[in-house]
């Protein structure tokens, strides 16, 4: 999964996308909307391994006492960010997906 690989940063997966775009709007209806598919696959992938890292660290932090420093970490918040954004893909994707 891309969203757990070490070094990975999603303004780079942005604008590899955005180039992506005008391929995008050349296809045909019916190849456009499996490319969406297997995006919103993708996307949903890795809102599942995000949650389950998020909750795998609550879980720790709650059997060993955490200070503020350590909840509100600064990966913490990176993780919470992208997993609002990704949130925020999918339902794009799957609005896309209903326009078809």
């Amino acid at each position: 999964m891309a969203s757990v690989a070490k070094g990975f940063r999603y303004s780079d997966y942005l604008s590899l996308a955005g180039r992506r775009a005008a391929d995008i709007e050349k296809m045909s209806p019916r190849a456009r909307k499996a490319y969406l598919h297997r995006q919103l696959h993708e996307v949903e992938a890795q809102i599942g391994s995000m949650v389950d890292r998020l909750t795998a660290d609550a879980e720790e932090a709650s059997e060993v006492f955490a200070g503020p420093e350590q909840l509100l970490s600064e990966q913490r918040w990176s993780s919470l960010f992208d997993l609002g954004y990704l949130m925020a893909e999918r339902e794009a994707l799957a609005e896309a997906i209903d326009r078809l």
